[in-house]
């Protein structure tokens, strides 16, 4: 049986060294070798990427400035392909690690009959209270977050890139919806376990009932329009207009910070409509 050879490549912006050194240390000898891809601005915070990077033999890509999370997974996918000597990339986030080990990934590559067909792997996620179960169910969702997900490089070459003009947020709604479409197939694995973190839990209440939601930065929410609208014009997809909808009526009812969300929203349907797309810029 072929030995399945796996790369990593960690997408940064800013990260808490410490926290990051901890990450990659929890998951660096499951692959042949990482990648990080550096989104920072700050020259402080590079240099201390640099050194870490230095330290543990990791290769460091810095594309000065913020270009999204798309292109800085596409940038660290293609240098990997570059080298020619391995067959899947692990695409993570600086903020998650594993809870198992990924021999759960290989051993579905090894004795799946189609495997050719799958584009990607994802894992089980655990978060804040939710701490999802190891088992060996395999599940076929919809959608998966990118974090933790294993990519096969022939069908990546095959379907595309990730799409940089969103930058960020709805990046792998719209693979996930793009893979479908040109019929590749996309598993997730609960023998495979990511600690996520999908942002700082925060309580809310609404007519008396109790809600928590995930705080983000308020012009988040202009992505989250932007991209949401794109994806649902150009998939056609109803659980989209669930996500987007959700996310709207979340923060009119329930988040803080509801005048800053609100402007920024409406400039996320303002830039989709005019077909502006990349960083926002006001």
């Amino acid at each position: 049986m072929k030995k399945v050879k796996i790369s990593a490549v960690v997408v940064v912006y800013h990260p808490q060294i410490e926290q990051l050194k901890d990450n990659l240390s929890n998951y660096d000898k499951m692959v042949s070798h990482i990648i990080v891809v550096d989104n920072s601005e700050d020259t402080m915070c590079k240099q201390h990427l640099l050194a870490l990077c230095k330290e543990k033999r990791y290769k460091y890509i810095d594309m000065f400035g913020n270009k999204g999370i798309a292109l800085a997974l596409n940038i660290g996918i293609h240098n990997i392909i570059s080298t020619g000597d391995c067959d899947w990339v692990l695409t993570m986030d600086q903020d998650s690690c594993f809870q198992t080990d990924i021999t759960g990934f290989t051993d579905f590559i090894k004795m799946c009959a189609d495997i050719k067909e799958y584009i990607f792997l994802a894992p089980s996620y655990s978060y804040n209270s939710h701490v999802a179960q190891v088992n060996d169910k395999i599940l076929y969702p919809r959608f998966v977050w990118q974090s933790g997900c294993l990519i096969q490089i022939c069908n990546y070459l095959k379907l595309g890139p990730y799409l940089d003009k969103l930058f960020i947020d709805y990046v792998d709604y719209e693979y996930c919806l793009r893979a479908r479409k040109n019929g590749f197939k996309f598993a997730q694995l609960t023998s495979v376990v990511l600690k996520h973190n999908p942002g700082e839990p925060q309580d809310a209440s609404f007519l008396g009932f109790k809600y928590q939601y995930h705080s983000s930065f308020p012009i988040r929410h202009y992505y989250y329009v932007r991209n949401g609208l794109y994806v649902i014009f150009r998939y056609k997809s109803f659980r989209c207009i669930y996500f987007l909808l959700k996310s709207i009526l979340k923060v009119l009812f329930i988040e803080n910070d509801k005048k800053s969300k609100i402007h920024f929203m409406s400039k996320g349907m303002l830039d989709f409509k005019e077909n502006r797309y990349g960083r926002f810029s006001d």
